[in-house]
């Protein structure tokens, strides 16, 4: 079912970082591109090398991105 862009609209004012890995499964991929396409200000990162699993597995791909991000 698509996502619908108006049970976004609360979040307009409000930076949001997507992340994805270029070695997830197409699902999450295709769901962070949605998500980026209709959430206000969002930002997609894609992390080379990385899949879903990143977050736990290799969190040392993601510190420097989330870093960047609240930096801003």
């Amino acid at each position: 079912k698509p996502l619908d862009p108006a049970q976004w609209a609360p979040s307009s004012a409000t930076p949001t970082l997507i992340i994805d890995g270029d070695k997830s499964d197409p699902t999450f991929r295709n769901a962070a591109a949605d998500l980026a396409r209709i959430v206000p200000h969002a930002e997609r990162l894609t992390l080379a090398g990385q899949n879903h699993g990143a977050v736990e597995m290799a969190p040392q791909s993601i510190a420097p991105a989330l870093i960047d991000f609240f930096a801003k």
